[in-house]
């Protein structure tokens, strides 16, 4: 078995899972009277947003604010290795298909973050459809999708170097606290 099949397979299990909950929650009741009128309503909205934005968007409001909203949901993504508590022995043991497994599950992520941003996007381009917001659409896609890839990096990085400093801080200390122990003291009688 190679780390693929098994992401596959553990995906497939993932799905079937969460597919699950979903119809435990969700019958036909609910998609009745909930679901379906729901997302009726949010295409009428998005429909009406597109042809009078001057209803939905207010000129006034700090695009900032807009650009640490969707940046933080950019962030409000998980990586998932797909990794079981019950076979956690067998596949560290092979260190080979825990690499793909790990990869796998790792792309899958960043694909599905991926799309998430893209749906948020395109959600977002109703309001920032005249040309003095096409930069800011530009600023708002590449600002997501560097928090997408750069920062998990760059958050490894940090808490490495941070380790390391810790690691450093420590041993100086319990070289300096052997030196100053009397057993380590060099005495001429």
């Amino acid at each position: 078995m190679t780390g693929r099949q098994l992401f596959n397979k553990r995906l497939i299990e993932e799905l079937r899972f969460q597919s699950g909950i979903i119809r435990s929650v969700v019958d036909c009741t609910i998609a009745l009277y909930i679901v379906i009128p729901a997302l009726v309503a949010a295409v009428m909205i998005y429909k009406e947003a597109w042809q009078n934005i001057s209803l939905y968007w207010h000129g006034d409001l700090p695009f900032s604010l807009l650009l640490v909203l969707v940046f933080l949901f950019s962030l409000s993504s998980n990586f998932r290795t797909y990794i079981m508590e019950a076979d956690l022995l067998y596949v560290i043991q092979r260190g080979k298909l825990l690499y793909g497994l790990k990869l796998h599950a790792f792309i899958f992520s960043i694909m599905l973050t991926m799309f998430q941003v893209i749906i948020l996007f395109m959600l977002l381009k109703s309001f920032l459809r005249n040309k003095a917001s096409v930069f800011a659409y530009l600023q708002i896609t590449m600002i997501t999708f560097s928090a997408i890839i750069i920062v998990p990096i760059l958050l490894k990085w940090i808490i490495f170097i941070c380790s390391i400093f810790f690691i450093h801080y420590w041993l100086y200390h319990l070289y300096r606290k052997m030196l100053d122990s009397p057993f380590f003291c060099y005495c001429s009688n």
